[in-house]
């Protein structure tokens, strides 16, 4: 999956609270993400759009996948873990 996701050049923001930001986690630990792929620690939580915090997206928990068009405009949106994810995401990247 790595070789499709940099052949589309797409971002990819991975955002981590500080809970989750602990002492033991390090973005070098995982060198084999995409060339475009970024680690954003959020302390405010405030990055994530107010819509996951609703109930459902709540429930089914992290990670979060939002795919977003050079407009900014949400495409695609999915929580908690899901087979086939980063195949669904690469199918919606190609067409936006």
């Amino acid at each position: 999956m790595k070789q499709e996701f940099n052949a589309l050049g797409a971002p990819i923001i991975l955002i981590i609270g500080d809970k989750q930001w602990a002492a033991s986690f390090h973005p070098e630990d995982y060198p084999d993400l995409p060339a475009n792929a970024v680690f954003v620690r959020d302390s405010t939580y405030n990055l994530l759009p107010e819509l996951f915090a609703s109930s459902q997206a709540s429930e089914a928990g992290f990670p979060h996948l939002i795919i977003v068009d050079r407009e900014d405009q949400i495409r695609y949106m999915s929580s908690g873990y899901k087979i086939a994810a980063s195949k669904e995401a690469i199918q919606i990247l190609t067409r936006v």
